[in-house]
């Protein structure tokens, strides 16, 4: 029964930590992540007898720490502190949040099974959410009156996009992906496959609600991991074949068919419209258009130093533009912006390659390779959750294997 109350404590408050929720009734210092953070630190400090530290990951910390420092020295020299696009808060956060975060997290699991769980009954909890929002008035109101509003998307608007707690649109279906690819990983080492296969339509009909960027991501890895499973067990019998459309085809029949009963369906219409409209039509997705057009800061001597913010107008040099990689040229300069992606690489390379779990191994390379598609389209890096995901992952994997746990051994690939 104690393990019982552990395991919904720990679940909420991975929860609580995933997305950000704020009550209008409080000042922001007191929003679900920083309480949260304030209790691993206490727990922390009051539990753990000693302090390791690995190389890798003080080399990380020193880094990261530099880059915030010359941030700071930036903003000093052209005042922009205070600019409402000034990176700071962002970069804070991050090196808060993530790089000390991420270890109070890690030391406080020594299971990855239960952490994938915690993860996964986060994007539950997200998606009962967003669905309640999308289909009830009142639960509208009272989250309009009680909680503060992610982005742009308002909790009184419901007549073409949904939203959640927490997070919004692109980035929220990326904080759902986590869910899912939870979902996956725990279906492909046999654990409790039924109700995992069940959480993760239900997660993935949500996303659709909300944005593209995390079905393209599912499909990318459904895709990938079901290549991955035929190719190990070779299964690539007209019999199997048939079986994994038949399994696919039934399952989008579901979700469209629950989707039909909350009346929802012309959002996922206009989202299949879209989708389609990316392969098979002139007229479709006009993302990339929209992001080509935007305003490119000049490489320059101007530039080359950094302005410490993301965007804006300072001393000449413009720049408009939705891309994280871009953001983070303007805000940091070209020399530290290498040294701010170079840092993050060499630390999930350093942590991958002491991870002995060939099926997280493989799942974790098309994750990477799906954040550095997004931080290209927009700041999903220093959004701090999605790429500490991976790390906290990984490290708990490298302690399950030090510590002699059974770990999944699936063929290289």
């Amino acid at each position: 029964m104690k393990n019982k109350y552990k395991g919904l404590i720990y679940k909420i408050a991975t929860f609580l930590y995933i997305y950000d929720i704020g009550l209008k009734s409080l000042p922001t210092i007191f929003s679900s992540r920083k309480i949260i953070f304030l209790f691993l630190l206490l727990k922390f400090i009051f539990t753990q007898r000693k302090i390791v530290l690995t190389k890798k990951y003080l080399n990380y910390f020193i880094i990261t720490l530099i880059i915030l420092f010359y941030i700071l020295s930036i903003a000093f020299f052209y005042h922009t502190i205070g600019d409402e696009f000034s990176i700071i808060p962002r970069v804070f956060y991050f090196f808060i949040f993530g790089v000390i975060g991420s270890y109070l997290i890690y030391r406080s699991f020594d299971n990855l099974i239960f952490f994938l769980n915690c993860i996964k009954t986060s994007g539950i909890i997200q998606s009962v959410v967003i669905y309640l929002l999308f289909t009830s008035n009142s639960f509208r109101v009272f989250s309009d009156k009680v909680f503060i509003n992610e982005g742009n998307v308002s909790f009184l608007r419901v007549s073409d996009r949904g939203t959640g707690l927490g997070a919004e649109g692109a980035y929220l279906t990326i904080l759902l992906f986590l869910a899912v690819f939870a979902c996956i990983y725990l279906i492909q080492i046999k654990h409790k496959q039924i109700i995992n296969a069940v959480y993760l339509l239900i997660i993935v009909m949500m996303m659709f609600l909300v944005g593209r960027t995390g079905v393209y991501a599912t499909i990318f890895l459904i895709i990938l991991t079901l290549l991955r499973y035929n190719i190990i067990n070779r299964n690539w019998s007209i019999k199997n074949i048939i079986i994994t459309l038949s399994v696919i085809t039934i399952s989008l029949c579901f979700i469209f068919f629950i989707i039909s009963l909350a009346d929802i369906s012309n959002r996922i219409s206009k989202l299949v419209n879209v989708f389609l409209g990316l392969f098979i039509s002139k007229t479709g997705d006009r993302s990339l258009l929209q992001l080509s057009e935007m305003i490119i800061p000049p490489l320059n001597e101007s530039s080359f130093f950094g302005f410490a913010i993301y965007r804006g107008d300072i001393n000449g040099v413009i720049s408009q533009h939705d891309s994280g990689v871009v953001q983070s040229f303007f805000a940091m300069g070209l020399i530290i912006s290498i040294l701010f992606y170079a840092n993050h690489l060499l630390y999930v390379i350093k942590n991958y390659m002491k991870c002995k779990d060939n099926l997280l191994k493989f799942m974790f390379r098309i994750y990477l390779f799906i954040l550095i598609l997004v931080e290209l389209k927009e700041p999903i890096i220093l959004k701090t959750i999605p790429f500490f995901f991976m790390i906290i992952c990984l490290n708990i994997s490298e302690s399950e294997e030090n510590n002699g746990k059974n770990i999944n051994n699936c063929t290289n690939l």
